[in-house]
């Protein structure tokens, strides 16, 4: 039997979908959820049990988990996700680790490559930001002198996230770069197993449009400013959409002013919630894709619009670049190619179909239940 402790975002239906698909009826989904995700009440109660994160969820008896069950942490920052996996009571299960990029790379003490533009990181220290972070530790303060055993569910210590990563048995990721930063930073010796939840099979075949889609959401690490002055230089009257709907509505809101400022009407902020289908026709309306991110981020995003032949730009100091490179993709640098109107030209139709026939190869489903089954070994 394979237990699943997930929160009710974005990546939870293909979860269930590759992993029923590869392993049916061999797994349980443990899905966390807060009260604006009561949408959530129509998955198959057969396999899945919602937990509410507003309850103590800690004393909560889900643990009836044999040994010989393996466990599948996705991701390793939730409070509720660390606090499972450094259970003593769990040290004779074989864990697994789907690597979510917040897990590791958010937190400065574990990856202190900075991630933040210089124009970026300063919105981040604003005065809303500020009283966010006073509130934040003000609420932190009061619930460890008033409930510890709560506190320490809640708030776990940097010691308790290293023991969690250190428990794991099999990291799974698409990017090599980020097992090697995992293992090397806290010496493991996890196996290393192909995973993700961004399977190509279903993605139709388009005619893009010629907009321009920056970033994939509203948090700082997408380095939105630096982006916008760079287009502002070369004098850009292309459309572009950008994606604020989740993430931090005080920064979403900076950078909706910004945008209106540089270009006008031409500036095409994203700021409702989206179903999946509606998001992919806006997609599909991008044929240029610029994320300025500075570390692993956004890979679901990349794929699709890569396989839909869009034209991607990535910074150097992204180590997707240099992964999207090596297995052969036609990828572009911020720093290096984008430097006038002429490179924001959709890209050439052969080095479209290439790109295509790469992500088959890779990010087919058979591909990733083959290394899933490999990985679980049953």
């Amino acid at each position: 039997m394979i237990i699943h402790f997930i929160p009710g975002e974005k990546f939870l239906s293909k979860a269930i979908f590759i992993f029923e698909r590869t392993f049916p009826n061999k797994n349980h989904f443990y899905v966390f959820v807060n009260k604006s995700q009561k949408k959530l009440d129509n998955l198959n109660k057969e396999y899945v049990t919602l937990v509410d994160e507003r309850q103590q969820w800690w004393k909560y008896n889900f643990f009836k988990i044999n040994s010989d069950f393996q466990l599948v942490f996705h991701n390793l920052y939730s409070n509720h996700n660390i606090h499972i996996a450094t259970q003593n009571q769990f040290k004779f299960n074989k864990k697994h680790f789907i690597f979510w990029g917040a897990s590791f790379y958010n937190e400065s003490r574990f990856y202190n490559n900075n991630i933040f533009g210089g124009q970026s990181i300063k919105l981040r220290k604003s005065g809303e930001f500020k009283f966010k972070s006073i509130v934040r530790n003000l609420r932190k303060y009061l619930l460890k002198k008033s409930n510890p055993e709560a506190y320490n569910a809640l708030w776990p210590k940097l010691e308790k996230k290293i023991d969690a990563f250190k428990s794991i048995d099999v990291i799974h990721t698409d990017i090599d770069s980020d097992y090697h930063n995992l293992t090397t930073t806290f010496n493991l010796k996890s196996k290393l197993s192909f995973f993700s939840y961004n399977y190509i099979d279903d993605i139709p075949k388009i005619i893009l449009g010629n907009q321009i889609l920056i970033g994939n959401s509203a948090s700082v690490s997408n380095n939105h400013y630096e982006i916008f002055i760079k287009l502002k230089k070369i004098k850009n009257e292309i459309p572009m959409v950008c994606p604020l709907n989740y993430g931090d509505i005080n920064y979403s809101k900076k950078i909706i002013e910004f945008g209106k400022e540089f270009f006008g009407e031409k500036f095409i902020p994203l700021t409702q919630f989206l179903e999946h289908d509606e998001y992919f026709k806006i997609q599909s309306n991008c044929g240029i894709v610029i994320m300025n991110h500075y570390r692993q981020q956004a890979v679901g995003n990349l794929i699709v619009s890569i396989y839909i032949g869009a034209k991607v730009f990535l910074s150097n100091k992204s180590e997707l670049l240099d992964f999207f490179r090596k297995v052969g993709l036609n990828i572009y640098s911020i720093e290096d190619d984008l430097k006038s109107k002429n490179d924001l030209q959709n890209l050439d139709d052969k080095l479209a179909i290439s790109n295509r026939l790469i992500l088959k190869s890779l990010y087919s489903l058979n591909n990733i239940s083959k290394h899933l089954v490999n990985s679980f070994s049953f």
